[in-house]
């Protein structure tokens, strides 16, 4: 059986990070969703995605929008992010 709701914790997380363009820490993400089950593993795999980066220990960060593909190849052919452009859709 597959959680529906994953997707939408997923989502929350790396939009609550989008939000933070110099970073957040995942006691920060924690508190902000008000939770502490799961946080730190849908941040590690957003990050392994390439969804959200990871720039120092315990800290992470939007793609930068002029990024381009990732290695990973997250991104969108046209140089978007993904879920940045659900994030952004009304």
């Amino acid at each position: 059986m597959i959680d529906a709701n994953r997707g939408d914790r997923m989502a929350a997380i790396v939009a609550l990070v989008n939000q933070h363009p110099d970073g957040i820490s995942l006691k920060q993400v924690e508190e902000a969703l008000g939770e502490t089950g799961d946080v730190r593993r849908y941040l590690s795999r957003a990050e392994e995605s390439g969804a959200i980066r990871k720039p120092a220990r315990g800290l992470y960060a939007p793609i930068p929008m002029d990024e381009g593909m990732s290695p990973k190849g997250a991104h969108g052919t046209d140089g978007t992010h993904p879920l940045r452009m659900i994030e952004e859709t009304p």
